[in-house]
């Protein structure tokens, strides 16, 4: 039987499934009135022109053919529910502290409320539990799924809005990230005020120190826009200096062209890498790229069918 980390994983993986026309406005709304100040970074997904593109069916059946887990979970849902999966998630953001103890959070905004996904949840439940017992309560904000011994804890923070901490067994690690009002002053917060809200997906990361001695960034952000069966993506991260990032600029410059030149990397990837340009301006390092969708599917197809090859 399946623990409910597992479950949280599976719904986790169809985030990214989403046919109705969404934005993550009220996800984004309802994080900035919850986080904490030791926020370090953000990221903000509109799945919708996503799944609109012609090349989506394509990725997402190959995505269930390589994860078992994706597979089950979308058929169980989808059976017990008595709804599309793909069509439950409007949005989502993303938020955590790479260097924090407490790791990170999802907030994802539904098409559904809390009494709806709260019976979905328990009927997935029961089909998977076996002969194990299994609740879901309501508690203040909280909804306790139990399955035998395990639980999960999902903090309802709008009527349409939860959020999901990477270990949802622990509540303390979903109360670490909900309820703190003091995502304002955390450096990232002026960063991501900048963001595109209108590209498919934006974030942005300020970090207490650099990265590594390798990769000296402390701070940066990006976006990344598909339209017209063109995916356009841009990051920027700011060096400690710019003699250290005319350096980094350089020592990217040079893996781009070593991983292009080596033999085993499919020709797929290989015209992605020739799409991207590596440019310094001051402390700032910028990584930019413009392809066409297919091929952007085609070197994710690729690269899959390279690791089961292992």
């Amino acid at each position: 039987m399946r623990s409910i980390p597992c479950v949280v994983a599976l719904a986790a993986a169809c985030l990214f499934s989403n046919l109705a026309e969404a934005d993550v406005s009220k996800a984004w709304t309802a994080a900035k009135d919850n986080l904490p100040a030791n926020t370090q970074l953000v990221v903000a997904i509109d799945v919708a022109a996503i799944v609109k593109s012609p090349s989506f069916a394509r990725l997402f059946d190959a995505a269930k053919r390589d994860e078992r887990d994706l597979e089950e979970g979308y058929t169980v849902i989808k059976s017990t529910c008595k709804l599309e999966p793909t069509t439950a998630v409007e949005g989502i953001v993303l938020a955590g502290s790479p260097t924090g103890g407490e790791q990170g959070v999802a907030y994802i905004q539904l098409g559904l409320d809390r009494t709806k996904a709260s019976a979905c949840l328990e009927s997935v439940l029961k089909v998977i539990a076996g002969k194990k017992p299994v609740t879901v309560k309501q508690d203040g904000i909280y909804t306790v799924a139990s399955v035998g011994r395990d639980s999960a804890y999902f903090a309802w923070v709008a009527p349409n809005v939860v959020a999901v901490s990477i270990d949802p067994d622990k509540k303390p690690s979903l109360e670490a990230w909900v309820g703190q009002k003091t995502f304002a002053r955390s450096p990232v917060a002026a960063i991501a005020d900048k963001l595109d809200r209108k590209a498919t997906g934006a974030g942005a990361f300020s970090l207490p120190k650099p990265i590594d001695r390798d990769v000296p960034v402390q701070s940066g952000w990006g976006s990344l826009t598909l339209a017209g069966g063109t995916i356009t993506g841009s990051v920027t991260g700011t060096a400690t200096d710019a003699k250290a990032a005319a350096n980094l600029t350089t020592a990217l410059k040079a893996e781009l062209v070593k991983d292009m030149n080596r033999q085993r990397t499919p020709a797929a990837i290989k015209k992605i890498m020739g799409a991207i340009s590596i440019t310094a301006a001051g402390a700032d390092v910028t990584i930019k790229g413009s392809v066409a969708e297919k091929d952007l599917i085609e070197a994710f197809l690729s690269t899959m069918k390279k690791k089961k090859s292992r």
